[in-house]
């Protein structure tokens, strides 16, 4: 294991030991404390009754509701596609807990903790075939753990703007080497430079009727759609000329 990874598996250990701590209040941190606990036990459980080795299984994974609803629209078009695979999704948010639900996966929870010991557990019950992960939540022991195993890895929506922090610091001399060993990653504004007109963001969306029921809508906006901004483009110009041009009061105006 390199130093950046054993030193990142002693944090996230030592994170594990303060979970019960951490897991006191009504705050959204607690609640995803609670609601991890127990998580390896749920999977086993299901892989126990549920788990067919003679399917294929693809585990999405999305950190919060905006990245989850375009995972989903990924997922509910691959069950069109295999209706013969199962599929997993884990989230990391528990605002993320009622899109869980309305999901079309055959199992749904928590992300386990990303230590070596649960990931391999998780990997040892659920044996994906392929782990997609949504926007930019990648996980460093998932995903080496996976690698080692010969499960592909996707990053579908692939976005990660320049004030990000993973492109500073430690965290950037960690994630580096987690992003290359993805197999495949899809971005949304990959062909955005070749279309013949301006856009600023896409609209992801369920295309299926039936998906779109199951996720339902509120009042003032759908629950199988989230509309997605692009990063603002940052270009270099050159000035080639300036005229200045001579008002009625004698006013001069530069124009570039």
């Amino acid at each position: 294991m390199e130093t950046r990874r054993r030193l990142y598996s002693l944090a996230v250990r030592a994170v594990g030991g303060m979970l019960p701590l951490l897991a006191r209040g009504d705050g959204k941190l607690a609640r995803g404390v609670r609601g991890r606990r127990g998580v390896l036990e749920r999977m086993r459980g299901w892989a126990e009754t549920e788990r067919d080795p003679a399917r294929p299984l693809v585990w999405f994974h999305a950190p919060s509701v905006g990245e989850g609803l375009q995972a989903a629209a990924v997922m509910a078009a691959f069950r069109e596609r295999r209706p013969d695979a199962q599929v997993v999704y884990t989230f990391f948010s528990p605002s993320a807990e009622g899109l869980a639900r309305r999901l079309p996966a055959d199992f749904a929870d928590y992300l386990p903790l990303d230590t070596t010991s649960e990931v391999r557990r998780a990997l040892d019950l659920l044996r994906p075939d392929v782990i997609a992960f949504s926007k930019y939540d990648v996980w460093p022991n998932l995903v080496a753990e996976a690698v080692e195993r010969g499960t592909r890895l996707v990053l579908l929506s692939a976005t990660l703007p320049m004030s990000s922090s993973r492109l500073r610091g430690p965290a950037r001399a960690l994630l580096r080497g987690t992003y290359a060993r993805l197999d495949a990653i899809a971005a949304i504004d990959r062909g955005r430079a070749e279309y013949p007109y301006e856009i600023d963001g896409a609209v992801v969306k369920v295309d299926a009727y039936r998906q779109q029921d199951i996720l339902g809508a509120t009042s003032k906006f759908p629950k199988w759609a989230i509309a997605y901004k692009f990063p603002a483009e940052r270009a270099a110009t050159v000035v080639r000329d300036i005229v200045v041009q001579v008002g009625r009061t004698g006013a001069l105006t530069p124009v570039a």
